[in-house]
C-alpha cells in the first residue's frame, strides 16, 4: 500500500492539482507538499490510497480558494524515464527500444506496488459508481423508498 513513510523511502513526490472550475476559466494551481511535513502531521502510516478523501480534505487552493482537489503522486526524477526527450535542459543518450521498455515496466511494477490507480481506472471506478447510483434510484431499490410521483413536477402547477 501507499503510506507516507513508503512513499518517501522510494523517493516519489505527492503533488496536489487544484480541479475547480470556475466560471469561464479553469484553475490549473498545485502544489508539492513537503513528505517530511506530511509525515509530521498525518503520521508515516497514513495511507493516501485508503484515505484519500481525508488527506484531500486538509488542503484548499491558495490562487481560487477551492476544496476541489486531486492527488497524483510524481515518481523519482533520477529514474531516468525521460532520457533523450527531455528538452534542451537535459542532453543524454537516446535509450534503446529494450531499455526503455525495461524502464517502463519496472515504473509500472513500482507504480502498481505501492498500491496507486492510473487516473483512467479512478474516472472508471467513479462512472461505475455514479452509474449503480443511477440504476438504484431509477428501480426504486435506493433504501429510501420508490421514486416520488412528484419528483419531475413543474412547481407552482396543480394536477
Amino acid at each position: 500500500m501507499a503510506t507516507l513513510r513508503e512513499i518517501k523511502d522510494s523517493g516519489w513526490r505527492v503533488t496536489v492539482h487544484c480541479e475547480a472550475n470556475l466560471v469561464g476559466r479553469i484553475c490549473a494551481h498545485y502544489t508539492q507538499p513537503r513528505i517530511d511535513q506530511l509525515i509530521q502531521y498525518l503520521g508515516g502510516d497514513f495511507n493516501l490510497v485508503l484515505q484519500r478523501n481525508e488527506f484531500l480534505s486538509r488542503f484548499k487552493c491558495q490562487r481560487c480558494g477551492s476544496k476541489n482537489a486531486t492527488i497524483r503522486t510524481v515518481p523519482p526524477s533520477g529514474d531516468g524515464l525521460m532520457d533523450g526527450s527531455g528538452g534542451a535542459h537535459h542532453h543524454s543518450h537516446m535509450p534503446s527500444i529494450e531499455e526503455r521498455a525495461a524502464r517502463a515496466a519496472a515504473f509500472e511494477a513500482e507504480f502498481r506496488r505501492m498500491g496507486f490507480k492510473t487516473n483512467a481506472e479512478l474516472a472508471a471506478e467513479s462512472r461505475a459508481k455514479i452509474k449503480a447510483e443511477k440504476n438504484a434510484a431509477k428501480t426504486g431499490a435506493d433504501f429510501i423508498g420508490p421514486p416520488s410521483p412528484w419528483a419531475h413536477r413543474k412547481r407552482g402547477k396543480w394536477l
